[in-house]
């Protein structure tokens, strides 16, 4: 039993990182079917997005230490404009999260952009605790 909870937290990983075709379609199978606890579900389901997100913010700090090396002043100016935008505005767009065609490449952005991570990951996870609440264990 305890390999179909895993199978869900790698569909839910793979779907939540930044180059993905799949939509948490494991999530949906085991709750129409039913027979498996929702409660599991959930949490598997939170940490397999916190784990992802944590993945898309690294990469996009790796990205940056790319992009640091190969700078010209032009480019930097426009950097700090962008950073200087997410640092005051960031947490309200971490919204963007919850669609998945934007919400995987907002954290790498912020991740380009060093927003600080434990305010990233509090208000993905705020967020996905009100997302999979609705979505799992009240419909």
């Amino acid at each position: 039993m305890m390999e179909y909870y895993w199978l869900l937290f790698t569909d839910i990983f793979f779907a939540n990182l930044i180059f993905t075709v799949n939509n948490e379609l494991v999530n949906w199978v085991m709750i129409e079917f039913g027979g498996y606890n929702r409660y599991y579900i959930f949490f598997v389901s939170i940490a397999a997005v916190l784990m992802a997100s944590f993945a898309n913010y690294f990469f996009g700090l790796v990205l940056y230490n790319i992009y640091k090396t190969k700078t010209n002043s032009e480019l930097t100016s426009r950097y700090n404009i962008w950073q200087k935008f997410i640092q005051k505005y960031g947490v309200y767009l971490t919204i963007f999260t919850l669609i998945t065609a934007i919400g995987n490449f907002y954290t790498v952005i912020v991740g380009f952009c060093k927003m600080q991570l434990h305010k990233l990951i509090a208000t993905i996870f705020v967020l996905r605790i009100c997302y999979y609440t609705y979505y799992i264990l009240l419909i």
